[in-house]
C-alpha cells in the first residue's frame, strides 16, 4: 500500500525535484551548490544511424545567450543519445520515454553546452534498459548514472509537474532503438524557470529558450505556486521568483516587473 504522502514530503519532494533530483542537501536560504570537474569523454565506438533530432526541423528561434555559464558535466547529449541509440539496438532493445532538463535542450537544439545526465520524467527504466546504460556508460567513460529516472517519482505530486503536460509532449530525438519526447515550450519554461530560481545556474538556459512576455506571464502561476512550505514560499520564494523573472524580462528586453 502506497503510504500517504504528507505535506512535508510534497514541499520536499518539490525542492528535491528542483535541484534535478540530485540528492543534493537543500534549505533555505541555500548555499551554491559545488560541482564535479569531469572530462567530456568523446569518439564513441557504436556507428549512429536512424538518428533523427527535433533540431533538425525545428522552427523556432532560440535567443544566444549573452554571457556563458559554466558546466562541469560528462554528458554531450547529442553525442550519447544517437550512441546509445546504437547500442540499444545492437542488444536488440527498445526504449521510449520522456525527458526534460539539460539533455532534452540539447536535443531540441536550444543549448549546446553539456549537461550532468539524461533526465527521465517517465516511465520508470525498465531493468533491462538501466543496465545497458550502465555498460554503455562504462564503455563511454561517463557516468553510471547518466540515465535515470529519478524524476519519475514526481509525476503524481501535484504541483512538480505543469497540469496536462502529457498532452502537449514533443519529438526531441527518433532513432532506430530509442524515441525521445519531452515537454512542450510552455512546461519546459516553466521547470527551467523554477530551476533559475531555485539554482540560478539555469539563467542562460531560460535566456536561450528565448520566451515572450507572454510566455513568462503564462509561466508566472507555476513559479509562484512551486514552493510546498507555505512561510518559505512567502518569505524566501516569491521573492526571489520575482527578482528572477524581472531579471530575465529585462534580459529579453521586456519592460515587466513580476
Amino acid at each position: 500500500m502506497r503510504a500517504k504522502v504528507t505535506h512535508t514530503v510534497v514541499a520536499s519532494a518539490r525542492r528535491q525535484l528542483r535541484l534535478g533530483v540530485l540528492q543534493i542537501p537543500f534549505e533555505f536560504p541555500r548555499t551554491a551548490r559545488e560541482t564535479r570537474a569531469a572530462p567530456n569523454r568523446q569518439g564513441w565506438a557504436y556507428p549512429v544511424y536512424g538518428v533523427k533530432t527535433a533540431a533538425a526541423s525545428a522552427g523556432r528561434t532560440w535567443r544566444t545567450p549573452s554571457r556563458s555559464t559554466i558546466y562541469n558535466s560528462t554528458v554531450q547529449p547529442s553525442l550519447v543519445i544517437p550512441a546509445f541509440d546504437a547500442f540499444l539496438a545492437g542488444r536488440g532493445l527498445r526504449f521510449e520515454a520522456v525527458i526534460l532538463g539539460g539533455s532534452a535542450l540539447s536535443l531540441l537544439g536550444v543549448v549546446t553546452r553539456t549537461t550532468d545526465d539524461c533526465d527521465v520524467l517517465d516511465p520508470e527504466i525498465p531493468v533491462d534498459v538501466a543496465a545497458a546504460a550502465r555498460d554503455f556508460a562504462a564503455l563511454s567513460g561517463i557516468d553510471a548514472e547518466w540515465l535515470n529516472s529519478k524524476a519519475h517519482d514526481f509525476v503524481a505530486i501535484p504541483g512538480c509537474v505543469p497540469e496536462g503536460w502529457r498532452t502537449r509532449l514533443r519529438v526531441a530525438f527518433t532513432g532506430s532503438s530509442l524515441h525521445l519526447l519531452t515537454l512542450g515550450h510552455l512546461d519546459l519554461l516553466c521547470t527551467k524557470l523554477v530551476a533559475l530560481v531555485d539554482r540560478g545556474i539555469d539563467y542562460q538556459d531560460c535566456v536561450a529558450l528565448n520566451p515572450s512576455l507572454e510566455e513568462l506571464r503564462a509561466a508566472w502561476p507555476f513559479v509562484e505556486q512551486y514552493e510546498g512550505n507555505a512561510d518559505s514560499r512567502e518569505k524566501y520564494w516569491v521573492p526571489l521568483a520575482r527578482r528572477q523573472l524581472t531579471r530575465l524580462a529585462k534580459e529579453l528586453g521586456y519592460d515587466a516587473v513580476f
